[in-house]
């Protein structure tokens, strides 16, 4: 298992960024135009406030947790 700690890991990525505004369809448009399955949740200090991930739009979208589809 590697032994890096994360901020050396993540701190060669670049990650998708949106304000707390964004609506789902946003969300979901900037994730498919950047091929990312993530938006970071920024406030207007540019800290993260949360994650938004295809997951969780469609759990919103649909009502169903992906758990209850899975046998």
């Amino acid at each position: 298992m590697p032994t890096r700690p994360v901020s050396q890991v993540v701190s060669r990525r670049s990650f998708l960024k949106a304000p707390g505004t964004t609506t789902a369809a946003e969300a979901a448009r900037l994730m498919r135009e950047h091929h990312k399955s993530t938006v970071t949740i920024v406030n207007a200090a540019g800290c993260v406030e949360g994650i938004c991930s295809e997951r969780d739009l469609v759990q919103k979208v649909t009502g169903v947790s992906v758990r209850e589809t899975v046998p």
